[in-house]
């Protein structure tokens, strides 16, 4: 899929995002400082770096804030009847917010093309996983809506483990065709 089909949305720290996606690191760095040649001027600081020409559309400080927005974005591109698929990242702790539930409720029953992955740190800011939620496998939530859900860990080098979960992805596959 071409660079323009792909929309990103990413959970606050999403530095690693901006980079995988090839965007400039000095811009990203500017961006960062404060500076007037960062993303977004310098205003968006480290939260908020934004570039729609590469498919980037930010970041939310609110915990689950992007999730809806990101479903948005995948509604517009239906609506467009455009190739874009967007990729939603958020942490397990936006997981059990309802914001989240509503935004795949909606994914799933206009199947939109989106694909929801956790980045599960084990914590929900400082709230141990074990002591937020319930199950063990954020994963096994996608079946409440009808979507496939698999688990990746991945071992960090630097002090723990990073649990990838592709939580959910659109009922009617990424394209979102029926």
């Amino acid at each position: 899929m071409p660079e323009a089909g792909r929309l990103h949305h990413q959970h606050p720290s999403g530095h690693g995002h901006v980079i995988a996606k090839g965007l400039s690191l000095d811009r990203m760095m500017a961006e960062l400082y404060g500076k007037t040649t960062g993303y977004c001027k310098g205003k968006g600081g480290s939260m908020h770096i934004t570039d729609f020409s590469r498919g980037i559309l930010g970041a939310n400080g609110i915990v689950g804030g992007g999730i809806p927005i990101a479903t948005g974005a995948a509604l517009s591109a239906k609506m467009r009847k455009s190739e874009q698929v967007v990729v939603c990242f958020f942490g397990d702790g936006a997981s059990n917010q309802g914001a989240f539930y509503e935004a795949a409720n909606m994914a799933a029953v206009w199947t939109l093309p989106i694909v929801f992955v956790c980045e599960n740190n084990l914590y929900a800011l400082s709230t141990p996983h074990s002591r937020h939620q319930k199950t063990q496998e954020i994963a096994v939530r996608a079946a409440a809506f009808g979507f496939p859900g698999s688990r990746w860990t991945v071992m960090i080098p630097s002090r723990f483990t990073r649990r990838w979960s592709v939580v959910w992805t659109g009922p009617a596959g990424a394209t979102g065709r029926h």
